[in-house]
């Protein structure tokens, strides 16, 4: 028969640790999982714009180009037709008086004589008469004047058909010196003009070779 077991020995020291072993081969990737379902939150509402920024300070002017060469002359544009030509006087004239001792006083309410005729056109009048006949109807443009040595107080004016013209008078002032006038009168054909001394006064002209009266009709229609 079997003895009784005797007591258990002391436990003997750890012996040493034995090396590591060689590490496993790598197992396979387990599969990718099915993605997760978007969470159902609102998208939040969007922000107030911020606020304008400052505008920055103008950059300097740069500077100026070189100017471009100069393009090529256009061609010379064909010419305008030639205007009408303006018309000229229809009618004028001049005469004037170169007067002498025999004939240089002009009595009151007298007519002037006129010795002389310069360019006429239209316009009738003889030498060393006082009327001057107008050729038609229109507006005249009247220039008279005379250069007296006497009659102070007198007073010329133009007379159509005898009867004076009220616009024309002209007062002599001085004893010695020149009255000029003028007026545009509107005449008749046929019409007779004269330079008269419209006054009780009368009147002495400058002798010749000086000139004592003269007058200048034009008709501007």
């Amino acid at each position: 028969m079997t003895g009784v077991t005797g007591a258990t020995g002391a436990t003997g020291v750890t012996g040493a640790t034995g090396a590591t072993g060689v590490t496993g081969a790598t197992g396979v990737t387990g599969a990718t999982g099915a993605t997760g379902v978007t969470g159902a939150g609102a998208t939040g509402a969007t922000g107030a714009t911020g606020a304008t920024g400052i505008t920055g300070a103008t950059g300097v002017t740069g500077a100026t180009g070189v100017t471009g060469a100069t393009g090529a002359t256009g061609a010379t544009g064909a010419t305008g037709a030639t205007g009408t030509t303006g018309a000229g006087l229809a009618a004028f004239g001049y005469v004037y008086n170169l007067a002498t001792l025999a004939d240089a006083t002009v009595l009151g309410g007298a007519d002037v004589p006129f010795s002389n005729n310069g360019p006429l056109l239209g316009i009738t009048h003889a030498a060393g008469a006082t009327t001057v006949i107008v050729p038609a109807a229109g507006n005249y443009q009247i220039f008279y004047g005379i250069s007296i040595t006497a009659g102070i107080g007198a007073s010329i004016a133009i007379a159509v058909n005898g009867t004076v013209n009220a616009s024309t008078p002209i007062s002599a002032l001085v004893a010695t010196g020149e009255l000029t006038g003028q007026a545009i009168l509107t005449l008749a054909a046929g019409d007779v003009i004269t330079l008269r001394n419209n006054s009780a006064i009368a009147l002495t002209l400058t002798l010749a070779p000086a000139v004592g009266a003269q007058m200048i009709v034009e008709l501007l229609d």
